[in-house]
Order: structure tokens, then C-alpha cells, then sequence
């Protein structure tokens, strides 16, 4: 069964409270940041004065910013998409609704009679940032939605992380150590505790389906999560916590060694041993595998052999900032 923990904000968010339009920033706020950021967007957004904030849901990639004209913009893909690629839709006009403290709690834009509300939520009010679409008084999508930190969205594609602190995740400062015989549970309430955007999960526990059943049977133990908003980084980082790799070297170092992938012209790869755990039939190793081209890491997969069975957990990237991981135990 897959399940979908999103907390979806509730219909009484929509009440709209005072709008304003905030005001253009000064020549001082324009530092030199939004470079990098502009190269990753499609042309026709690469002329934005402000960026305003960048979100990702289920199923859609929001990018919000301010014109050098002073008006609020709207643009959207679907999750497929890279930002670089033509924008879905793109709306202009924007209002920006303001709360009691005077910081913005969320942007409204129309267009052909539609109603785009994106929501930015609230800690204090443990309320989600989201997006409601309405076609006149009719709910057309309601989805929870996740703000994605532009420096994570600038370092991706890119030769690979660097440590184990992510980039733009202000709340990550390194490694966390999971409890001993982590469960499924843990690396849910690990997302959840650092704000990852966890699309959904599945578990399977029984006799192993692999194995030849003229062999003496194996209990098998796998989950999946699929995650959004993981940057290269950040996906490193969750699994140098869920498997307690604290040994893992940064895979731009010099004195690790790539190769051809076998069977993949276009991918290369490294294995990397754990030094504590060095024996090739009883100890750990964690593959890593990139495009040669634009050395983008594309999956990591750590493998633990014992006298007792076999654990692996794995890592790929999907489309965008989305991650699935997988983790499988065989016991004999």
C-alpha cells in the first residue's frame, strides 16, 4: 500500500488578509547571488529584479519573483521539467498577502479566470506552505508544497557534494546518527523532522520472492521512500545518516577514482571502501555513479555483507529534485 503523509493546508488559509505590493529592491539588494540562479532559469524569466521564493509540490515545480517593472510573476513546470526548460504557465500581477508582523504569508495571481494562491505557511500556526487552484468559487487543486532553498537549485547539476552539511538547508549541519537497528519509521520522522518533502513510502516483510525455492528460505525486509525537494547534497547527507557512513570521503576529491561504468557509455562510477570494514566478502562499500558529461551523480548504493545476510540501501535520482530510496535487508 503507498501512503501519502502530505499535509494538505486547509480552506480557511484562504482567507485573505490585507494585500500589498512589495516594494522593488534597492540597487544595494541586488548583490551578485541572482547570477548563477539566472542561468539555471529559461530565458524569458532570466529578467526578474527580485527572487521571491521557489517551492515544489507533488506534481509541480512554483517559481515566484518581481519584475524590474515592480510587478509579481508566476511560473510553473511540471516535476519533469528542469527550470531551464519553457515555463507552463506564467502569470504577472500578483498581490502579495501580509501578515501581523508584516512579513509576507502568500502571493495570489489570476489569469483567464483562474485563481493561483501560493502559500508560504507558518511554524508558529503549523500551517504548510501550499498551493490552492480555483476556477471562479470551484477547488480545481489543492496541493502541500515545500520552499527549496536556491542554492540547493544552483548546485545541481554539478560534480557531486563537496561534505556532508547540504547546501541551502539551513537546518542539516551534518550527519545525524539514527538509532541503532534503524526502522522505516526513523528515516520518515528524520524527512520530516528537517522538512523534506516525503511523496511516498512502501514497505514489504516476508519470504524473500528472489530466491530459488528449492533453496533453504530467506526473510527479505524492503522500504521505499520517494522524496522531493533533495538536492545532490542533500540526498548524500541522508544517506551518510541512514547508514551511518560517516567514513564516506567527498566524491569530488582528488584521490577518488572514477571509471567506466560497465555497460553505460555515458556513466562512470567509483566504489568506495569502509576502511574499518575493508574485507571484500564481509564489510561495506558504497558505489557512486554520475554522468560523464556534466558530472552529475545520478545514484548511491551502500552495501553491507555479513555471515548473516546482506543490507543495501540506494539512492537514484528521479526527474528535478526528486529521490527515491530503497532499502533492502536479506537475512539466511
Amino acid at each position: 500500500m503507498t501512503i501519502t503523509p502530505l499535509v494538505i493546508a486547509s480552506l480557511a488559509a484562504l482567507a485573505a488578509p490585507p494585500l500589498a505590493t512589495p516594494p522593488l529592491p534597492t540597487p544595494a539588494q541586488q548583490t551578485d547571488h541572482t547570477t548563477p540562479l539566472r542561468a539555471v532559469l529559461h530565458p524569458s524569466l532570466q529578467d526578474f529584479a527580485r527572487h521571491v521564493a521557489y517551492l515544489e509540490t507533488v506534481e509541480l515545480k512554483l517559481w515566484l519573483d518581481q519584475t524590474k517593472d515592480g510587478d509579481l510573476r508566476f511560473a510553473s513546470w511540471p516535476r519533469s521539467q528542469p527550470l531551464s526548460a519553457t515555463p507552463e504557465r506564467v502569470l504577472t500581477g500578483g498581490t502579495t498577502e501580509v501578515g501581523s508582523d508584516g512579513e509576507p504569508r502568500g502571493y495570489t495571481f489570476s489569469g483567464e479566470g483562474t485563481t493561483y494562491r501560493v502559500s508560504l505557511g507558518e511554524r508558529s500556526t503549523s500551517t504548510s506552505p501550499s498551493l490552492v487552484v480555483r476556477q471562479g468559487e470551484s477547488l480545481v487543486l489543492e496541493q502541500a508544497a515545500q520552499r527549496v532553498d536556491t542554492a540547493a537549485v544552483v548546485a545541481d547539476p554539478a560534480p557531486g557534494p563537496t561534505e556532508f552539511t547540504p547546501t541551502g538547508r539551513e537546518t542539516l549541519s551534518a550527519y545525524k546518527q539514527l538509532p541503532p537497528g534503524r526502522s522505516p519509521e526513523d528515516l520518515a520522522k528524520l524527512l520530516a523532522e528537517h522538512d523534506f518533502v516525503l511523496l511516498s513510502t512502501t514497505r514489504r516483510h516476508g519470504p524473500d520472492p528472489t530466491k530459488d525455492p528449492a533453496l533453504p528460505p530467506s526473510m527479505s525486509d524492503s522500504s521505499t521512500w520517494t522524496i522531493g525537494a533533495c538536492s545532490t547534497v542533500e540526498a548524500y547527507w541522508i544517506l551518510a545518516t541512514y547508514t551511518r557512513a560517516d567514513w564516506l570521503p567527498s566524491l569530488a576529491a582528488q584521490s577518488v577514482a572514477w571509471r567506466d561504468q560497465p555497460g553505460h557509455p555515458t556513466r562512470e562510477m567509483v566504489v568506495l571502501d569502509d576502511p574499518d570494514n575493508p574485507s571484500p566478502y564481509f564489510g561495506t562499500s558504497i558505489y557512486a555513479y554520475r554522468d560523464k558529461a556534466s558530472r552529475e551523480i545520478l545514484e548511491y548504493r551502500w552495501i553491507a555483507e555479513g555471515e548473516g545476510g546482506v543490507s543495501e540501501v540506494s539512492m537514484k535520482k528521479q526527474d528535478g529534485y526528486t529521490w527515491t530510496v530503497s532499502a533492502f535487508d536479506l537475512a539466511d
